[in-house]
């Protein structure tokens, strides 16, 4: 059953590891990421989701649904195999 009291505070409700979210869907939405905001890629190609890793790693940016240099790393492997 559902009771009183089991609701998050105001102040801590949609963050994500105690920081405001935002959607990345090409590089122009990189650019609004601050020091407060954590990024999350939409549904992307992977031309643009590379690119995106790159500026992200180039600017320090955290990306919550993907560890941005083990992509890039395993996108040089399969590129050297071709």
């Amino acid at each position: 059953m559902v009771e009183v009291g089991y609701k998050n505070k105001v102040s801590g409700r949609n963050l994500v590891n105690g920081k405001i979210p935002a959607w990345i869907y090409n590089i122009n939405d990189l650019s609004k990421v601050g020091k407060d905001n954590i990024a999350i890629i939409g549904k992307i190609g992977r031309k643009n989701k590379i690119e995106i890793a790159k500026k992200a790693v180039e600017k320090n940016i955290e990306i919550l649904n993907l560890n941005a240099k083990k992509f890039l790393k395993k996108i040089e492997k399969e590129g050297a195999k071709k």
